[in-house]
């Protein structure tokens, strides 16, 4: 069963799944110093695809709304939305990220601008956007989001690579494990950065290479 699941790839990430005709956040998490799980108060961290271009970045505050902050904790796995929000540049020293993590972890990149999205948006298509990646944005304007969090919410998703016979390595497929949910990432839209990020997250000190098909 667990070879099995291995060996047929997925194409979405299956924690959150979702559409890929326009675009879909499909991976989203809060950072703060040098956590990025297990937490429910940080600089918010996107991954987005969409049909000709997919980043993983910051979001910026440009025209930042409650209705917004609840929409960004709800694809971050907060269902309850947001305490409060603000951004990289006010207040909020320990839950954030550093300059040097922006640009040396992130790429310096913002992943999406402008968001402004309706009450009760479900997912991206719901809101208005610039193009992902399309930004004028620095640093202090990333947002930061303290979501409304349950115990069960605090999920401290952990990555492990598998070889086809289940067993752990340091070269496999990309596996996220939860309490309550698990499954692959998918191939579409991984890029040197998230494999990067991947790679550190479980727990190895860098990248030698990645191989990024839809079959293992």
């Amino acid at each position: 069963m667990f070879t099995q699941l291995l060996t047929t790839a997925a194409t979405a990430l299956l924690l959150l799944g979702g559409h890929t005709q326009a675009a879909n956040i499909y991976t989203a998490f809060l950072a703060a110093g040098n956590s990025t799980t297990g937490i429910s108060w940080g600089t918010l961290v996107v991954a987005v695809l969409s049909s000709n271009k997919n980043v993983m970045g910051l979001v910026c505050d440009d025209h930042m709304t409650n209705d917004t902050a609840d929409f960004l904790c709800r694809a971050a796995g907060f269902e309850d939305g947001h305490e409060l929000w603000g951004r990289n540049g006010v207040n909020f020293s320990e839950h954030r990220i550093s300059i040097e993590t922006f640009v040396n972890v992130y790429g310096g990149r913002f992943a999406l601008d402008y968001v402004i999205c309706p009450p009760g948006a479900r997912q991206l298509e719901d809101c208005q956007h610039r193009a992902v990646g399309s930004s004028d944005c620095n640093y202090a304007e990333g947002v930061v989001l303290k979501c409304k969090a349950k115990d069960d919410d605090l999920d401290s998703t952990s990555v492990l690579l598998f070889q086809g016979n289940g067993t752990r390595s340091s070269n496999g497929t990309v596996v996220l494990y939860g309490r309550r949910r698990m499954g692959l990432l998918g191939a579409q839209g991984v890029d040197d950065t998230t494999a990067e990020v991947l790679c550190r997250e479980a727990g190895f000190r860098y990248l030698v290479s990645y191989n990024a098909t839809k079959y293992v």
